[in-house]
């Protein structure tokens, strides 16, 4: 909440998941929330026996005007040599992952994907060190995990970051800004991340992305990103006019498909006729319609007053006349 107060307007909580230590929160600016709609949550965990919670993610569906986005928030799996592990627990969120309408997280039109991924530094522990030491930190950043995995193909196919130029994140001593003097010593590495997919190329824009080194209260140094994100929005005065537009036309349309059909006589007289004499007349059917249209000669014994006429129609084979043809 300190860091809304910058902005110098209200934000309003609309919605927060949790996950064991893992809790996403969804602020948004009174101007915008009524364009918020379609708001859902999920979680799914891939810890012990790939199900509890203190590794997995949870996840914010929802719609700002005509645009979905999904934010996840997720804890990979540690250690350093875990990088396979840590694929399957991105592939399994991203596949369990449902929210209402059987939406999944890559179905949304703007994805925003962040947490303590884990991915670390396949670097010597000295070297990140004395690299960390300095101010220019690229030459650690080919060693990155994530990188290399994003960039074979395996993992958040088409996702972006912005560019770190920032110090690794992870892990230090708790209360200090220094890194870990455990007995595990374990390399400074890039565990925390955020990063984002459009389906819509230029859509997304990141302003800034950074580390916060004067907190603390933990091993991790929280990173924060700001984004300027477009979003679709319906234009209602054109939407009703087009609207109009079309129900109009298909009513035309549709009113044209109805068959018609014109009979040169309602009512054949064959005079007198002896027992048994075999007569004929003739009876010109005209089709005046757009549309084919089929007819039959059905037997008045196939009527009863329960029988639809359709009913008795449909069961059997008609004939059909094209537009302006005459049987």
């Amino acid at each position: 909440m300190l860091a809304l107060q910058k902005y110098n307007r209200p934000f309003q909580l609309i919605v927060d998941e949790r996950l064991v230590g893992m809790y996403i929160m969804i602020f948004c600016s009174e101007s915008i929330k009524p364009a918020i709609s379609k708001v859902d949550t999920a979680n799914v965990g891939c810890g012990l026996m790939g199900t509890f919670g203190n590794k997995g993610a949870c996840s914010v569906s929802l719609k700002i005007h005509e645009t979905s986005f999904c934010f996840v928030t997720s804890h990979l799996a540690a250690h350093q040599n875990a990088i396979k592990k840590r694929n399957q627990d991105y592939e399994s969120i991203r596949h369990r992952t449902v929210f209402r309408e059987r939406l999944r997280i890559l179905d949304h039109e703007r994805v925003f994907w962040l947490g303590d991924l884990n991915y670390r530094l396949d670097m010597p522990n000295d070297d990140v060190r004395f690299i960390c030491q300095g101010e220019d930190i690229s030459s650690l950043l080919p060693a990155d995990q994530l990188h290399a995995e994003m960039k074979a193909g395996k993992i958040f196919k088409g996702f972006h970051e912005a560019p770190i130029t920032f110090k690794p994140t992870y892990k230090f001593d708790t209360g200090t800004n220094n890194y870990d003097s455990s007995p595990k010593n374990r390399i400074p590495a890039y565990t925390d991340r955020i990063l984002w997919l459009t389906k819509e190329p230029d859509s997304v824009e990141c302003l800034s992305y950074s580390s916060h080194p004067s907190i603390t209260i933990s091993d991790h140094k929280p990173i924060s990103a700001c984004f300027r994100v477009r979003t679709e929005q319906i234009n209602k005065q054109i939407y009703y006019s087009v609207y109009k537009e079309v129900t109009s036309w298909l009513d035309k349309h549709e009113n044209e498909l109805i068959p018609q059909v014109a009979v040169s006589s309602k009512a054949i007289d064959f005079g007198k006729l002896k027992f048994l004499e075999r007569a004929t007349a003739n009876i010109q059917l005209q089709n005046t319609g757009k549309t084919p249209a089929q007819f039959q000669i059905i037997d008045s014994k196939v009527f009863s007053p329960d029988r639809d006429v359709y009913e008795a129609f449909n069961s059997n084979i008609g004939l059909s006349i094209d537009p302006n043809k005459v049987k």
